[in-house]
């Protein structure tokens, strides 16, 4: 396993911030009427994840680091909760939605094994 220097380093937060770049991306497709709505909510969540975790890394206790893995897997849910609602409203199609809900289900695996690493030091 190579060193992690910086909260970029960390596995969790690379793939959550693959799934913000495709999140980013679909959302312009979104219809207007779903601007300060479903758009502004996944776009906050999806967010939420890699800031998170970009926090969690550069608290110096395994408790606050704990904290913040923890919000962040939170907002990986309610992130999956709005690509449900994406596709079930018909403005992601079941490819897209496949593909950003391996992105999320991946994030979740690796920032599950963070939280457990940081909980046993």
């Amino acid at each position: 396993m190579s060193k992690v220097n910086c909260f970029q380093d960390l596995n969790a937060w690379q793939v959550a911030h693959r799934l913000i770049i495709k999140i980013s991306e679909d959302v312009k497709t979104f219809p207007k009427s779903e601007q300060y709505k479903l758009i502004d909510q996944i776009e906050r969540s999806s967010r939420s994840v890699t800031a998170n975790i970009a926090e969690g890394f550069r608290k110096s206790s395994s408790r606050e680091k704990a904290h913040f893995y923890e919000i962040a897997l939170t907002s990986l849910d309610e992130t999956k909760n709005h690509l449900i609602a994406a596709r079930d409203l018909t403005y992601l199609d079941e490819e897209k939605f496949k593909q950003r809900s391996n992105l999320q289900i991946k994030t979740n695996i690796l920032l599950t094994k963070l939280l457990k690493s940081v909980r046993n030091i």
